[in-house]
């Protein structure tokens, strides 16, 4: 945990991210981070992955105001893969708002727009909620 330390956010902003293997953005163990007006275009496994944001006050882990894409049709390949834009931390008080969501809607795979990181299949912690 934060502890002693002051809180000092880190803004990461006007991020374009396409067509990686496995996600286009991710992160373990931060704390105030705020991830802002970013794109994320059909990358195969997870847009963004924050797994855990434990590390500094409640609701100063953020994603904010950012565009993501399933699939583009021209750029598709059947991987057989499920995607998913956002995985949510494994714990409480991560912060999604302005988030919009296009192309979850392929015929071919699943695709999903937000799962919480507590049900990956190596994590097991419990059933922590995910409102929408």
């Amino acid at each position: 945990m934060y502890g002693d330390n002051p809180y000092v956010e880190a803004v990461f902003e006007n991020f374009l991210t396409y067509k990686n293997k496995f996600s286009g953005v991710i992160s373990e163990h931060t704390g105030g981070v705020t991830y802002y007006n970013m794109t994320a275009i059909d990358n195969n496994l997870v847009s963004m992955e924050i797994s855990s944001g434990d590390e500094s006050p409640f609701g100063t882990a953020r994603i904010l105001d950012c565009k993501i894409v399933g699939y583009v049709e021209e750029l598709y390949e059947y991987t057989g893969d499920i995607h998913v834009g956002i995985v949510t931390e494994r714990g409480e008080g991560m912060m999604i708002d302005g988030v919009h969501f296009y192309n979850f809607n392929h015929d071919n795979e699943k695709y999903y727009a937000i799962k919480t990181c507590s049900k990956c299949d190596n994590c097991k912690r419990g059933g922590y909620t995910t409102v929408t």
